[in-house]
């Protein structure tokens, strides 16, 4: 259901940002901004950051490498890692991307006061409690207890 409603969400997102051809596709609008704030990543650094799998975010650095608004380049002191920048084009974007990022919140700020309560914060605490003690864990714990109640 998470997944359904996020995918709703990214793409409503998606359809506003198609309006405009400046925008990137919201779903690379994450990388935008880890770029803007680190200058520079190596796509492995970006992944971690993203919390991604390396696949994904190549695919989204070649989406927005078309577009011209990031660059990759061999890194000079380990050939075998490629260095991700924004270009000039990239930067000049990042207003706009910031824009719609501000609407988006907006609108699901809004949703979560029509629920009557900030499901963002919620999920937050969720992810934390997963941080703390992973899920395999949990897991382990309901079969032990099953096995226990069974008995």
């Amino acid at each position: 259901m998470l997944r359904r409603l996020s995918d709703l969400m990214v793409d409503g997102g998606t359809e506003w940002t198609v309006r405009d051809p400046a925008i990137p596709p919201l779903r690379t609008h994450s990388t935008m901004f880890a770029l803007e704030e680190q200058e520079q990543l190596s796509v492995t650094q970006l992944a971690a950051l993203l919390r991604q799998s390396h696949p994904l975010v190549l695919q989204w650095v070649g989406a927005l490498e078309k577009r011209g608004l990031v660059v990759r380049q061999r890194d000079p002191d380990d050939r075998r890692r490629t260095i991700l920048r924004l270009t000039d084009s990239g930067i000049a974007a990042m207003p706009m991307i910031h824009r719609t990022r501000a609407v988006n919140e907006r609108v699901s700020r809004q949703l979560m006061r029509e629920l009557g309560e900030d499901l963002w914060d919620r999920l937050r605490q969720l992810e934390g409690l997963l941080a703390e003690r992973p899920h395999v864990a949990r897991m382990a714990d309901a079969v032990e207890t099953i096995g226990k109640e069974e008995a």
